[in-house]
C-alpha cells in the first residue's frame, strides 16, 4: 500500500566552507524541474488524474523539465492514452526505467514504446550535467540479468543491480563532464541498489578527481512512502512466499490443488494478476483535508481521528468514502470481493454510525450495484465473529438480502490468521445463507469456482 511520489525542485548551488569551488559559472545560475514516480497505471488507482494534476502543477511552476522515475504503465495498447497524456506536455521530458515497467515487456519494447533514448543516458540543462541510471538487473552471481517480463521476484539480495556495462559508461560520463551533476535512478543508489557501494565509489572518486563536489545529489522513486506497513509482506517476504507456493505446487502435484493467492487492498501497489486468486479488499480511508490514509477497521482512536479530523465530524460521510473505495476494488474483477462492509467491524451498538440510516444503506447499495455489474463473489466472512469483534458476519444480513435479489453468488471464508480460524463458523454461515433464501455457494479451486447445494 504505497503512494505516488511528486516533487518539485529548486536548485541553487553555492560554495561552502573551505571546499574548492566550482568553475564560477556554476554557482550563481538555478533550476527547477519536477519529479514524478510509482504512477501505477495498471494497479493504482486515479492514475490519469494524478498524472494530470502533476503535469499542471509542473506547467503552473513555469519548471526547466519533468522527469519520471519509473513504474508508470506497462506496455500495452491500453496505455496509449496516458502515454499520449504524459507526451502531449508542452516542455522538456525525461524517462527512467521502473521495475514494474517490464512486468510484460523487455527493457527494449518498453524503450520503444515510451520513447527513451536508452535504458540509461545523460543530458545538460543549463549549468547541470543529469545522469538517468538503469539499476533494473538481477545478478546471479556470475553474470547480469536484466529485468524482463516480470521476472525479477528473486531473493532481494541477488536483485536491482547497475552492470557492468552501465558502472563503465557511469565513470566515463561523470570525466567528461565539467558540470555539477544530478543522478536519478528508480531504485535508491543509497539503500536499495545491490551494488550500491561500488556506485558510491565512483561518484566520490569523481568528486576527489574533480577537486570540488562535481556529484551533488540524487533522486529515486521505488522505496514508496505507506500508509501503513503493520500488516503486509515486504516486497522480498512476497517473492519468497510466492516460491514456496510454487515449490510445495510441484511437490503435491497431483495430490492436493494449491493455489497462490493475494489479498489485495485497494492502495496495494503488487500486480494481482500474477496470483492465481486474488481478494479485492478496503481497509482505509483516505482523509480529504489531511491526506492521512486511516485504517478504519481496528482502532477505535483512528477512526474517530479520521470522523473528527477530516470529516467535520460526520461518521456517515467516512462510511460513504468507505463504499466508495468498495466500488472501486470491485470494478477491478477481483476473483473475489473481501469483508464487503469490513466498516462496521469497530462499529458495535452503533458506536460511530447508525447501519439502518438511510445514508449507510444507499452508500452500501451503491458499491453492490457495482459488484453486481463486475460479477464478483462476495465473501461471508467468518473472522470479526471469531475475533470477538461483532456478532454476525460479513456481510450484515440486509445486504446479503439484496445481494441475493440481484443474483449475486457467494463464497464462506474465515479470513484466517491462525489454524483454529481455518473453518470457524461455516456450519453457521450456511445455515443463515439457507434461510435468506440462498440454496448454493461458490467453492474455488484450480479450475475456477464450482457451485456446492446448500
Amino acid at each position: 500500500m504505497k503512494r505516488i511520489f511528486a516533487f518539485l525542485f529548486l536548485l541553487a548551488l553555492t560554495t561552502a566552507g573551505k571546499a574548492t569551488p566550482a568553475p564560477e559559472a556554476l554557482q550563481r545560475k538555478s533550476l527547477k524541474f519536477a519529479v514524478i514516480s510509482d504512477l501505477h497505471q495498471d494497479i493504482m488507482h486515479d492514475a490519469p488524474k494524478r498524472l494530470t494534476d502533476f503535469l499542471q502543477a509542473a506547467k503552473d511552476q513555469e519548471v526547466d523539465f519533468i522527469i519520471n522515475l519509473g513504474d508508470f504503465c506497462q506496455v500495452k495498447k491500453e496505455n496509449a492514452a496516458i502515454m499520449k497524456m504524459w507526451n502531449g506536455y508542452d516542455g522538456e521530458k525525461h524517462l527512467a526505467l521502473g521495475n514494474h515497467d517490464m512486468d510484460n515487456c523487455s527493457k527494449e519494447e518498453y524503450i520503444r514504446f515510451a520513447g527513451m533514448p536508452g535504458r540509461y543516458y545523460s543530458f545538460d540543462k543549463g549549468d547541470f550535467h543529469f545522469i538517468v541510471l538503469d539499476p533494473n538487473h538481477v545478478y546471479d552471481g556470475k553474470k547480469y540479468i536484466p529485468y524482463s517480463h516480470g521476472k525479477f521476484y528473486v531473493d532481494a539480495s541477488k536483485r536491482e543491480f547497475i552492470d557492468e556495462e552501465q558502472m563503465e559508461w557511469l565513470k566515463n560520463d561523470l570525466r567528461n563532464t565539467q558540470k555539477r551533476c544530478i543522478l536519478f535512478s528508480h531504485q535508491c543508489l543509497e539503500n536499495v541498489v545491490g551494488n550500491r557501494t561500488a556506485v558510491r565509489a565512483i561518484l566520490e572518486d569523481e568528486n576527489r578527481r574533480a577537486g570540488f563536489r562535481k556529484v551533488v545529489a540524487a533522486f529515486s522513486g521505488h522505496s514508496h512512502t505507506p500508509c501503513d506497513l503493520e500488516y503486509c509482506m515486504t516486497q522480498s517476504r512476497t517473492a519468497l512466499y510466492k516460491a514456496q507456493v510454487a515449490k510445495l505446487k510441484e511437490r503435491y502435484a497431483g495430490k492436493l490443488d494449491i493455489l497462490c493467492g493475494l489479498e489485495w487492498d485497494l492502495f496495494s501497489d503488487d500486480d494481482p494478476t500474477q496470483y492465481d486468486y486474488w481478494i479485492g479488499s478496503t481497509h482505509y480511508v483516505r482523509g480529504p483535508k489531511t491526506g492521512k490514509y486511516y485504517e478504519i477497521d481496528w482502532r477505535e482512536e483512528d477512526l474517530r481521528a479520521c470522523i473528527d479530523d477530516d470529516f467535520d465530524g460526520d461518521a456517515l460521510a467516512v462510511v460513504e468514502a468507505y463504499f466508495a473505495n468498495v466500488a472501486k476494488v470491485a470494478e477491478k474483477k477481483p476473483t473475489i470481493l473481501g469483508h464487503f462492509d469490513l466498516i462496521k467491524k469497530i462499529n458495535g451498538d452503533g458506536k460511530f454510525f447508525d447501519e439502518n440510516d438511510p445514508r449507510y444503506t444507499a452508500a452500501a447499495n451503491a458499491a453492490l450495484m457495482t459488484a453486481a455489474r463486475n460479477r464478483c463473489v462476495l465473501e461471508v466472512n467468518t473472522s470479526a465473529v471469531y475475533r470477538g469483534f461483532r456478532k454476525d458476519f460479513f456481510p450484515s444480513d440486509a445486504i446479503l438480502k439484496e445481494w441475493l435479489v440481484l443474483s449475486g453468488n457467494v463464497v464462506i471464508t474465515a479470513d484466517a490468521h491462525d489454524t483454529k480460524a481455518l473453518t470457524y463458523g461455516f456450519e453457521a454461515v450456511a445455515a443463515k445463507l439457507k434461510e435468506l433464501g440462498y440454496t448454493k455457494v461458490q467453492v474455488l479451486g484450480k479450475d475456477g469456482f464450482t457451485p456446492c447445494a446448500l
